[in-house]
């Protein structure tokens, strides 16, 4: 990529990140995840259902796999299918901004604002400090899958409405692994799914036993990672087709 395409995504990633701090669907949904955060932290203090170690490894798992949905993906699968529904990528085209440099500003502003995010929740928690460190760093490969579905869902809505439908398994994503926390059955199946690993490396992080061995698991997030990262390359180059032809008969 050339200085160019550099300074692109740069001043793409700020105005980004700039209009999160606007936004009031942003806004809201950071507040339902201190909200929710409260709620799980009130379970584990009041509750006697966990095991020892279980509930930090509860409260890491939400804080990992809820902030890049609530969050993340408002600004890619959202705020992405408002702007296309708006000819805003259009407009860029014909400026010579292209789509691949808007996808990447996306990514990464998703990323910095998620784990912005994820450090409120992990200070609103509780977590001891080095819990908290130890989960900021797991929630970035294990948050990739999570965003890069929502901007490759980002890149084939047109419409606002679509995104609803699209948000769906985005939300699966996040809230199947604490749910498995409840279901010792779901668990034996979800540690293979997107998430599954961060839950069950979350437990060996709180002295627990995991569903297999961490090598296996960092193996399987890398593996999503990849598959994922691959479904938004395939995306955009749909989306790119299409903002090709918009771009051609506008001319």
């Amino acid at each position: 990529m050339d200085q160019r395409g550099r300074s692109h995504i740069a001043a793409l990633m700020r105005r980004d990140l700039m209009d999160a701090v606007r936004n009031r669907t942003v806004l809201v949904m950071v507040a339902a995840s201190a909200a929710l955060g409260w709620v799980f932290r009130t379970i584990t203090v009041q509750g006697v259902r966990f095991e020892p170690g279980e509930a930090p490894a509860f409260l890491m798992t939400f804080v990992i796999g809820c902030a890049p949905a609530f969050v993340g993906c408002v600004m890619t699968l959202y705020v992405m299918a408002e702007e296309r529904e708006r000819g805003m990528y259009l407009t860029l085209a014909e400026a010579g901004v292209s789509l691949a440099e808007v996808a990447a500003a996306k990514l990464l502003a998703a990323l910095v604002a998620t784990l912005a995010v994820e450090g409120l929740l992990c200070v609103l928690l509780g977590l001891p400090v080095g819990l908290a460190v130890q989960a900021l760093f797991l929630s970035v490969p294990a948050m990739l899958p999570v965003l890069l579905a929502g901007l490759a869902f980002g890149l084939l809505a047109t419409e606002q409405m679509a995104s609803s439908v699209f948000a769906v398994p985005i939300t699966l994503m996040a809230t199947m692994p604490l749910i498995a926390f409840l279901s010792a059955g779901l668990r034996q199946v979800w540690w293979l799914m997107p998430g599954g690993q961060a839950a069950e490396l979350a437990r060996a992080l709180c002295g627990m036993e995991s569903a297999a061995p961490p090598a296996l698991l960092a193996g399987l997030m890398v593996a999503w990672v990849i598959a994922c990262g691959a479904f938004s390359f395939l995306a955009h180059r749909s989306a790119a087709a299409r903002l090709k032809a918009e771009l051609d008969r506008a001319r």
